[in-house]
């Protein structure tokens, strides 16, 4: 298994002491940076699974993200050639399968494509106990938005998924 658990290298700065990530069972991580400078752990996980625990204290503002209400939008063909990896199909957001649905959902905010995508994701689906007590086996975003309830890590793929045809 691969995990993301720990803060982002940009804010490691701002902890307030080390962080701690510990395995029940224990179990030995392998840790290493990724190309997007990440900091990934690699480990076995042992028959009949494992929790994983994280403990930080992150010295923060308090102030809201920056908004950018006034962001333009790159077509794709002035986009760099790094960046269309990033607009491929994945497991995560299944661009083939909600094609239809998202460019509905988008296609009349062409301007305000943040917005759309954010609406997109928000009302089609609810957090709802059924969703949080499915979340340990992983689901396709589009049986998320067939099933319109999910954890906050569908909200995210779904906005992303619709972000694709912004």
């Amino acid at each position: 298994m691969v995990v993301m658990l720990s803060v982002h290298p940009s804010r490691v700065g701002d902890l307030v002491a080390p962080e701690n990530i510990t395995c029940d069972p224990p179990q030995p991580i392998h840790y290493y940076h990724d190309s997007f400078g990440n900091f990934c752990g690699r480990l076995i996980v042992p028959p009949g699974g494992m929790k994983l625990h994280n403990r930080a204290t992150v010295r923060d503002s308090g102030l809201a993200d920056a908004v950018m209400p006034d962001a333009q939008q790159i077509p794709i063909e002035n986009l760099p050639d790094e960046i269309i990896q990033f607009l491929l199909p994945s497991r995560y957001c299944e661009i083939d399968r909600m094609m239809d649905i998202a460019w509905v959902a988008v296609r009349q905010y062409r301007r305000r494509a943040g917005r759309a995508c954010r609406r997109f994701a928000t009302t089609c689906i609810t957090t709802s106990p059924l969703a949080i007590s499915s979340r340990r086996r992983p689901r396709a975003r589009h049986d998320v938005h067939a099933d319109c309830h999910g954890v906050c890590r569908d909200f995210a793929h779904l906005a992303v998924t619709a972000m694709s045809f912004a």
